[in-house]
């Protein structure tokens, strides 16, 4: 299924963990040979330039292992990882002890396959925004428009409604886990490693 649209790649920069200054993410691929599938590694925070630099290191690989580490980011970078990843059939894995949360964890979702360990942390809520108030404190409120783009890229990827809900549900300050159980019951397709 062809997912990678321009609508995707438009979304309005919204965070779902927040946007902060912090640098971009750690993005590193390791190849072998050709029979072998390239590692891809996402260390970090998604921030802008994040899509392009995922997309330039792809292109070098036919089959990929994404190994992701982040507590999310911005919402259009990571919808348009999200996205090249689908289009592409790589596979996903947080590993043992890794955390994966926010756009991370949609990021996850779209592999062709998709790992996880009983030790890995995801964590999903609605997007949000920060809002620079006048006294130099930020307001933070959900996104609806946000939460709504992730809700349509997670119909392409093929979630269930509440599957889709559970990933959009919870408040900026919350977060709802994804264990392999709950994954389970979302009817979310999951290989389970035990600490490999």
């Amino acid at each position: 299924m062809k997912i990678l649209n321009a609508y995707f790649f438009t979304v309005a920069a919204f965070a779902l963990a927040g946007h902060s200054t912090a640098s971009a993410a750690d993005i590193q691929i390791t190849q072998k040979d050709s029979a072998t599938p390239s590692i891809i590694d996402i260390t970090g925070p998604i921030e802008s330039g994040d899509a392009d630099r995922f997309y330039d290191l792809s292109q070098h690989t036919e089959g990929a292992i994404v190994f992701l580490q982040s507590p999310g980011g911005l919402v259009d970078e990571g919808l348009s990882i999200a996205a090249e990843i689908r289009q592409r059939g790589f596979i996903t894995i947080v590993a043992p002890g890794t955390e994966c949360h926010s756009i991370c964890a949609v990021i996850w979702v779209s592999g062709g396959s998709r790992l996880m360990d009983s030790t890995s942390m995801i964590g999903v809520h609605a997007a949000y925004r920060n809002q620079a108030m006048e006294d130099g404190t930020s307001l933070t409120s959900e996104s609806g428009v946000a939460s709504a783009d992730i809700g349509s890229f997670l119909t392409h990827v093929g979630l269930s409604r509440e599957a889709i809900h559970y990933f959009t549900t919870a408040g900026p300050t919350d977060v709802l886990p994804i264990t392999p159980a709950i994954a389970q019951r979302l009817d979310i397709d999951t290989a389970v490693t035990d600490g490999g």
